[in-house]
């Protein structure tokens, strides 16, 4: 078993670049696809079955989890229901953060605060945005300053994300860091034009996404 513990490092790393040559719509279980056959042809590389390689690779995951609760990274309850999947789902190497979902629920968060700074539908607003106005322009039409309005968006997020810390939704290290990379790019987000008519990153279904995951993982 240490041989298999000491060759999962590499091994994600490997499936890494596999997973994202295979697609989104690649089966990740340990039977199915491309993925499917890195883990069987890992596993008789290394001599073992896949049902051992398998093991150790959540084993590995959920130590990763244990210690990004224990670290204040994740909230215990986000922690259980990484755990949960782990345990229950087939296997997945880790990736590098899910990037286009992080950014849909950022864009859901910041268009529905921009939406109550306004006192705008968040579906109107998103009509605007989809007309190629920037929130700048927006704002203006509404008779807000820029400077007014990023303040008050500024506020919005920060309490938004607070009121996720109190409830136990997000940590404060979370918070901290997200908030962070919010006020340092919202000039560019309030002055941002998007393409006239080109769907966003949810692509129309962000309604679907859950409320409180922030980090699929540690």
């Amino acid at each position: 078993m240490n041989k298999v513990l000491l060759a999962v490092g590499a091994a994600a790393a490997l499936a890494v670049g596999l997973i994202v040559v295979a697609g989104a719509g690649a089966e990740q279980g340990s039977g199915k696809g491309r993925v499917g056959d890195f883990v069987s042809r890992l596993a008789d590389r290394l001599g073992i079955s896949q049902d051992e390689l398998t093991t150790a690779v959540k084993g590995v995951e959920t130590d990763m989890v244990h210690n990004a609760v224990s670290e204040g990274r994740l909230t215990d309850q986000q922690g259980q229901k990484i755990i949960d999947r782990i345990e229950n789902g087939p296997l997945r190497f880790p990736q590098e953060g899910r990037r286009e979902y992080r950014a849909c629920r950022a864009q859901k968060f910041v268009i529905e605060s921009s939406a109550d700074v306004l006192g705008l539908d968040r579906e109107e607003l998103k009509g605007k945005l989809q007309e190629g106005k920037s929130l700048a322009e927006i704002a203006q039409q509404h008779g807000m300053a820029v400077e007014d309005f990023t303040a008050a968006l500024t506020d919005k997020v920060q309490a938004g994300l607070q009121a996720k810390v109190d409830d136990g939704t997000i940590t404060q290290k979370q918070m901290d860091r997200l908030f962070k990379a919010f006020t340092s790019h919202v000039d560019q987000l309030v002055n941002f034009h998007p393409k006239p008519g080109a769907p966003g990153l949810c692509r129309g279904n962000d309604d679907s996404l859950p409320d409180t995951q922030a980090t699929p993982g540690p």
